[in-house]
């Protein structure tokens, strides 16, 4: 199944300082971006916390960001589906 995000370029100290290690996992990943060329990057994957809701405030920023990159409406629907 195919996933979409958003690349951005972030100084990997500073993630090891603000991620939380209980909640995500850095995995390296090649993906391919817009232009379709392969770029490796750090994806962020969650640990599944059974029936625990998301955060709604941070959903919310979810949401608009992938509106705000243009990524695909059934990938920003499938995002809102987790809205409370």
């Amino acid at each position: 199944m195919a996933s979409y995000g958003a690349l951005h370029n972030s100084d990997l100290d500073e993630m090891d300082r603000i991620e939380d290690p209980k909640a995500y996992r850095r995995v390296k990943k090649i993906v391919v971006n817009e232009n379709g060329e392969t770029v490796q990057c750090n994806v962020y994957v969650a640990f599944p916390r059974g029936d625990i809701a998301a955060d709604q405030p941070y959903l919310e920023l979810i949401i608009a960001a992938a509106k705000s990159a243009g990524l695909p409406q059934h990938w920003i629907q499938r995002i809102e589906w987790f809205r409370s």
